[in-house]
């Protein structure tokens, strides 16, 4: 019983976590359909899906880093895990500038060729939505801080947070900016 219940313990406040992770995540989406159309949504979303390409390089370090710190943390040895998550930031940034200039340079093609050319909406959507899916790795990989410590029920707090700061800025500058004030609250609320 006292297994079980240091894992529900740990465990539970992740599934509100989740939520309010996919809700952060999905909002811009929704703030289009309702505050410009369902055609901007389109637009948006094959832009988003080319920016997304950065995650397959950009993810594999967060797969690594858990495991890594965890064993370092496990022995104790805080100066290993300190270092580990200076090496996931410099790894992040490094291997991320290449791709967001390569994709950048691209995207007007590639979304011509994947979609259409009335889908590319500016070499502007692109570095925004490229630049917060970069913060977003970032992000994600400190919040394994709160892992190791065992704290996780901070998460959903700080992730409701989050959802309600994005829903608020993001109804603000896509009202005001359209998609490109859509992708600018998602990279304001992953800094």
């Amino acid at each position: 019983f006292s297994t079980i219940k240091n894992f529900l313990n740990y465990s539970t406040p992740l599934i509100f976590n989740s939520f309010f992770l996919w809700f952060t995540q999905s909002i811009d989406r929704f703030l289009i359909v309702h505050l410009i159309g369902l055609g901007f949504v389109g637009i948006y979303g094959v832009n988003f899906q080319l920016a997304s390409v950065i995650f397959m390089v950009l993810r594999p370090i967060s797969f690594v880093l858990f495991p890594r710190v965890s064993s370092d943390w496990n022995k104790g040895d805080s100066q290993l895990v300190n270092q580990s998550f200076s090496q996931a930031v410099s790894f992040t940034l490094v291997l991320s500038a290449p791709i967001i200039a390569g994709l950048l340079v691209t995207s007007e093609e590639l979304i011509g060729l994947l979609a259409g050319q009335e889908y590319f909406s500016g070499f502007e959507l692109v570095i925004l939505l490229l630049l917060s899916g970069l913060i977003s790795m970032i992000y994600q990989n400190h919040l394994y801080v709160i892992h190791l410590v065992e704290k996780t029920y901070l998460l959903p707090f700080l992730f409701c947070f989050a959802g309600f700061f994005n829903l608020v800025c993001g109804f603000l500058l896509t009202f005001k900016l359209g998609i490109i004030g859509a992708a600018l609250a998602r990279l304001i609320t992953f800094s």
